[in-house]
């Protein structure tokens, strides 16, 4: 009798805290367990995970090697780019559901997500041993949350020769092309020979019309005193003034010469 009363108190014990607290066994190469109402985890075809939880948070572990054993190193260097598409579908009921990345001790990433589709993506800060836990925190709180995982991709970082010479192509590109929006704007704000030619102000044609007359007066003044000097030098002959071109030094001349004949 005891001993069935003592089994009868283990299973309900057991019973009590399977709900709250589980640690299902490792799929593929990944450990799940979890802290909630209720947790599923599923690995799909193509390494894919599906994972759903309702009011609690959700572990999947694993070991870098298992992650980094396709690279040339086989180990997740510092600068390292890591990405993974995810699917989410929270419930309305949900107050807080969000993921969180840990390598060894470092968190790499923190971010609450909602219903969608969208890339996670960060660099590694250190170079990390191949023993160290990769750590994805998932949770929900208040309501269900289901997350699918596509496989996660680790890039070597670039550099070297060839980058640069992209980021110099790149950079050039740029600036001509700024310079090109500047002269299209510029050619296409510069004033028409239209607008530029406009009626001049009436003070300003008043003045133009008083200094053409002035220069009229004197035109006038100077062809009389040329007339009259030669009227006097060829002794009244008749003559003809074909032109007249303004130079004080011929006119100088001129006279000088008619007071040598007087």
């Amino acid at each position: 009798m005891q001993k069935i009363l003592a089994t009868a108190v283990i299973g309900l014990f057991l019973l009590l805290i399977g709900g709250s607290c589980y640690a299902a066994p490792a799929l593929d190469y990944w450990n799940f367990s979890y802290n909630a109402d209720n947790a599923r985890y599923v690995l799909e075809d193509g390494g894919n995970m599906s994972v759903e939880i309702e009011n609690g948070v959700a572990y999947l572990t694993t070991e870098l090697y298992n992650l980094t054993k396709n690279l040339e190193k086989k180990t997740l260097e510092k600068g390292m780019h890591i990405t993974m598409n995810i699917s989410v579908e929270v419930s309305p009921l949900s107050i807080s559901s969000g993921m969180k990345i840990i390598i060894g001790k470092d968190v790499m990433i923190e971010k609450e997500l909602h219903t969608g589709n969208e890339t996670i993506e960060f660099y590694a800060m250190r170079t990390y041993n191949n023993t160290e836990d990769f750590i994805i925190v998932l949770y929900s709180y208040g309501g269900k949350m289901k997350i699918l995982m596509e496989n996660i991709h680790i890039e070597k970082p670039q550099g070297g020769m060839g980058e640069g010479l992209i980021l110099t192509g790149i950079g050039i590109t740029v600036v001509f092309l700024v310079l090109g929006i500047l002269a299209a704007v510029m050619y296409l704000l510069k004033p028409s020979a239209k607008e530029k030619k406009k009626e001049a102000p009436k003070e300003i044609i008043e003045k133009k019309e008083a200094r053409v007359e002035k220069n009229k007066e004197v035109d006038e003044e100077v062809v009389a005193a040329i007339t009259g000097a030669l009227s006097l030098y060829l002794g009244g002959k008749k003559f003809k003034i074909i032109s007249v071109k303004p130079s004080p030094w011929k006119y100088y001349g001129r006279l000088k010469n008619m007071r040598r004949l007087k």
